[in-house]
């Protein structure tokens, strides 16, 4: 995991401070804080963009508890590189109670590309008539005896008498 930002707080609200988004304000409101901070589900986070006449907030994303429950997950759909950051509940929970000043903020290092797998050894059985697989599993062969009715395939056999 390598840090991407840091959580900070503003009265009661969340501050998200994002290295690859330098001076934007993403928020997690007051109330949405405290719901996140006990496993009450989803919240919305913010983007308050201030101009000189009139203050433009809009949603931006969602945090959610992990599955684990020791972290919080951020999923910021637009501007990051990342689709998922991902915080220490304990941390974040410290910063609201006011105890910690900063919590980290850090994703998952960056892959790349995963290359194929390489490919597989030739088959055991390769080149012979029939396969050792086949030994345990012969091909069928209906008796002469036999005859379909009514249907094209081998589906109903009835017996000759």
């Amino acid at each position: 995991m390598e840090k991407v930002g840091k959580i900070t707080r503003t009265y009661k609200a969340l501050k998200i401070e994002l290295d690859a988004r330098p001076g934007a304000t993403l928020v997690i409101g007051a109330s949405d804080s405290k719901k996140i901070l006990t496993d009450e589900g989803t919240v919305r986070i913010y983007q308050v963009t201030r101009t000189a006449d009139v203050d433009l907030i809009e949603e931006v994303g969602a945090a959610y508890p992990t599955r684990s429950g020791r972290g919080i997950a951020f999923h910021i759909v637009f501007g990051v590189g990342r689709p998922t950051i991902y915080a220490s509940k304990a941390q974040v929970a410290a910063v609201y109670a006011g105890v910690r000043s900063a919590a980290v903020v850090s994703a998952p290092e960056d892959q790349g590309i995963v290359p194929p797998p390489a490919a597989k050894n030739p088959s055991i059985d390769e080149g012979l008539k029939r396969g050792f697989g086949d030994a345990g599993n012969p091909p069928r062969r209906i008796p002469a005896h036999y005859r379909f009715v009514g249907v094209p395939e081998p589906a109903i056999l009835l017996k000759e008498e």
